[in-house]
C-alpha cells in the first residue's frame, strides 16, 4: 500500500497544476501564472513531483 500524504489546500492546488503540466494538459507558463510563481520556480516543482511524487512538494 502507498503512503498517504497530508497537504494543505494550497499544496493540493499546486500538485493539481503540476500534474496537469506533467500530463501535458496545461503549459508551464499558464500554471506558473496561476500559482503566482516564476516559470523557473514552477519547473523546480515539476522536477520534484516527477522524482518524488506528492512528497516532493514538501521538499521545495
Amino acid at each position: 500500500m502507498g503512503k498517504e500524504v497530508l497537504m494543505s489546500g494550497k499544496e493540493a492546488q499546486r500538485f493539481a497544476l503540476v500534474k496537469q503540466v506533467l500530463d501535458k494538459q496545461c503549459t508551464q507558463t499558464a500554471a506558473a501564472i496561476a500559482l503566482g510563481l516564476s516559470v523557473r520556480q514552477h519547473k523546480r516543482l515539476c522536477r520534484q513531483v516527477r522524482q518524488h511524487g506528492a512528497m516532493g512538494l514538501g521538499q521545495c
